[in-house]
């Protein structure tokens, strides 16, 4: 059950990215909160505390990454979103696949459009970063 809500969050936040242009705090919020719910109910205080963590943790991770103009406030807040649910270390790899994805994408796209400009919505390869980590074993 967590992990059908962590995809079906993951996959709201990427259709409004691409419609919107921006993940809203409004969508944001009942996704943590659900989060913290099945951790809370699914393993006791101990789980709970492991999703407050990888929350924060990957919140403190990638608040320079913002600062730097590297991410959206939305892509923070959603990657921070989905370690309530992974926990740190599985949202540290979740990150890491992410950006992967993405400069692959920001590549491929560039070789075929030969344009440095764009936008990249980067809940998409959120999205499929964690669809790859299932397929692999890691989420």
């Amino acid at each position: 059950m967590t992990a059908l809500a962590m995809y079906v969050f993951a996959a709201g936040a990427a259709l409004t990215d691409v419609k919107n242009n921006k993940i809203y705090n409004v969508y944001l919020l009942p996704g943590i909160a659900g989060a913290l719910f099945i951790r809370l109910f699914g393993g006791g205080g101990p789980a709970l505390l492991g999703g407050i963590l990888g929350m924060a943790g990957i919140l403190a991770v990638l608040l320079p990454v913002y600062l730097l103009k590297g991410l959206r406030a939305g892509d923070v807040k959603l990657l921070s979103a989905l370690s309530t649910f992974t926990g740190f270390r599985q949202g540290l790899v979740l990150v890491g696949v992410a950006f992967v994805l993405c400069a692959a994408y920001g590549i491929l796209r560039l070789v075929v459009t030969r344009r440095l400009s764009g936008t990249v919505h980067f809940a998409v390869p959120v999205l499929c970063a964690l669809l790859l980590m299932q397929a692999g074993g890691a989420a």
